[in-house]
């Protein structure tokens, strides 16, 4: 495999079932060993030993399975701020709390979570609201690159848009993004560009722009117009 992605670019990565795409995000984040090669992070080599050292790095994970992998029993409030508990923990408790609850108050607006408030249980909210917790638990750790794998995985309409332009903001902002999803129509509407697996291969990156999502389906299969 080789590619790049650049400052404030998203790039997609599409494929059908199997073909590699999430092991790329999984072996960038430190979730998994990579086979072979190098990886380059702001010109340094990047080798992350686990999540946490990839978080170091700056370089975060919103995974696939947020019930799962993205959230814990417990409150909205406490999901929000785990990822920045120690730091924020510093400060002291009672500077803590207060630091917690601002930082809660400050994502319920920022992602229009709409419940009834931080402290209500986080999986009593839609699938929709959940996302927009996950993606405010790991935008915290303030990422230079962002992975994010099915980002609009079982949410409604309205909160697929709302994603979309948050990370249309975030890559204006200069961050880089790579989003992995089972659908071509989101990757090519998203993505500046987008690489395609194929039973674990790099087989193309297309244009977005110029790439039609027939073109782009043929190269999931391997093949070319």
């Amino acid at each position: 495999m080789n590619f790049t992605v650049k400052a404030g670019e998203t790039l997609g990565i599409g494929g059908l079932a199997g073909s590699g795409r999430s092991e790329i995000l999984r072996v960038l984040a430190g979730a998994q060993r990579r086979a072979s090669g190098t990886i380059e992070l702001h010109g340094n080599v990047h080798l992350p030993k686990s999540v946490g050292s990839a978080q170091t790095d700056r370089v975060v994970l919103v995974p696939q399975e947020r019930r799962r992998d993205g959230l814990i029993p417990g409150s909205i409030l406490s999901n929000i701020v785990i990822t920045t508990l120690s730091k924020l923990t510093n400060f002291g408790f009672f500077s803590s709390t207060r630091m917690e609850r601002k930082m809660g108050q400050a994502a319920w607006v920022k992602f229009d979570i709409r419940g009834k408030s931080l402290a209500q249980e986080i999986f009593t909210l839609s699938g929709g609201n959940q996302q927009k917790v996950v993606l405010a638990k790991f935008l915290a750790l303030s990422p230079s690159l962002l992975l994010i794998d099915e980002p609009t995985k079982g949410v409604d309409v309205t909160t697929r848009s709302e994603i979309y332009r948050l990370l249309a903001e975030l890559a204006a902002q200069g961050m880089s993004i790579i989003v992995v999803s089972s659908e071509l129509t989101e990757l090519l509407a998203i993505s500046h560009r987008v690489l395609v697996m194929h039973e674990g291969r790099q087989v193309s990156i297309l244009e977005s722009s110029t790439t039609t999502e027939a073109e782009a389906l043929l190269a999931c299969y391997g093949r070319t117009a």
